[in-house]
């Protein structure tokens, strides 16, 4: 999900993969869940800790933040992403704006992103609009022109999977499917994406445990990312690889849908 700071405009065929999913009860479209949407709009401004995670020995590297906000625009959500990104002495800024409907997907109907590449500062803002995807290329996408971007229905963006996770169910083994998967920030299209609920597990962040339901983001062209929720529905840390995003020193309300238990191995 880190960001690439240069964003190219070919598409690309990514080969079908398939997924292997867990202890699976039940598999249903993100489209099919009645979802408590208001929960979006009063969920505040969060503050990310990202950490490249050490191995063999290696202290862990800090290496920015991630700040997540949203508002109501009337029948719209604005979702607001800011990154700050520490990187050989350098300080990179990424802004992304997607402006969407108030469905289970988050659809965009806007995506604006701007910040500092590797040639100087970009910007990008285009509108969204759906296509047939029986003919849709996944990859880094082509744009219709320079400010009109074709997405097929059900696609998932970075920014939304942040606001929709807190609101799926929490049953183990049940498990959320959605068509497409889009990483926003760098405009790169995946086909066929699940998250899972691997149930209760406790997290350790500091000193603190904390009860969370641990979720998982499978599908093609990534690899698994652990996702952790807290009974108050706040995201608390997402792990994907050795990068660690940690919701910054949070008042962390618990309750029995996510009982406590044994410190997780992937707790840190």
């Amino acid at each position: 999900m880190l960001m690439a700071m240069t964003l190219a405009y070919v598409a690309l065929q990514a080969p079908p993969k398939k997924v292997e999913l867990q202890d699976v009860k039940s598999i249903r479209a993100l489209s099919s869940l009645k979802l408590d949407l208001a929960k979006i709009e009063v969920q505040g401004a969060r503050m990310y800790e990202l950490v490249r995670l050490g191995i063999k020995g290696e202290p862990d590297e800090r290496q920015g933040t991630l700040e997540c906000s949203t508002r109501a625009d009337g029948d719209r959500l604005v979702l607001l992403d800011t990154w700050t990104i520490e990187s050989r002495g350098k300080t990179r800024m990424l802004e992304l704006t997607q402006t969407c409907a108030k469905d289970n997907s988050l659809t965009p109907q806007r995506l604006a992103v701007k910040g500092d590449g590797d040639e100087g500062p970009f910007s990008i803002d285009a509108k969204v609009h759906a296509v047939d995807a029986a003919g849709v290329r996944t990859g880094i996408m082509r744009f219709e022109s320079k400010d009109v971007l074709g997405l097929p229905s059900e696609t998932l963006t970075s920014a939304a999977l942040l606001r929709l996770v807190p609101l799926l169910p929490r049953e183990k083994g049940s498990v959320v499917s959605f068509g497409f998967w889009l990483e926003a920030e760098e405009f790169n299209l995946k086909r066929e994406h699940f998250l899972e609920c691997l149930g209760p597990d406790a997290l350790r962040i500091g000193e603190r445990s904390v009860a969370c339901t641990k979720f998982e983001h499978r599908g093609g062209g990534i690899q698994a990312v652990e996702i952790w929720v807290d009974g108050a529905g706040a995201l608390q840390r997402l792990l994907d690889g050795r990068k660690q995003w940690t919701l910054r020193s949070p008042p962390v309300k618990q309750d029995e849908s996510a009982p406590n238990k044994e410190k997780s191995p992937s707790g840190k």
